[in-house]
């Protein structure tokens, strides 16, 4: 609904339900989810059925000390943005 309107959602309103049986199911996802947190993320979601996991931040800077820390530790991280669908065009940082 937040995006409809154009409004960003509430984090706490961010739910997947395959998250939990992915997160026990396959311990590698569940790992890097806690480095993921470990490293300065507030949040983290597994996007889809897995096994890739998002992580909102507040400003870029912040963001990319995070991927560097998780580059050094062997992961695989790619900085984005949201857009809105009538935007047509999707920003990578």
């Amino acid at each position: 609904m937040a995006f409809n309107a154009g409004q960003t959602p509430e984090l706490e309103d961010l739910h997947n339900c395959c998250e939990r049986s992915v997160l026990e199911t396959y311990p590698d996802v569940a790992h890097a989810r806690a480095d993921l947190l470990q490293a300065g993320a507030l949040f983290v979601r597994l996007s889809g059925t897995g096994p890739t996991l998002f992580a909102p931040f507040p400003d870029l800077a912040f963001a990319q000390r995070v991927q560097e820390q998780l580059q050094t530790q062997g992961y695989e991280v790619y900085l984005s943005r949201a857009i809105h669908p009538n935007k047509g065009i999707v920003s990578v940082f």
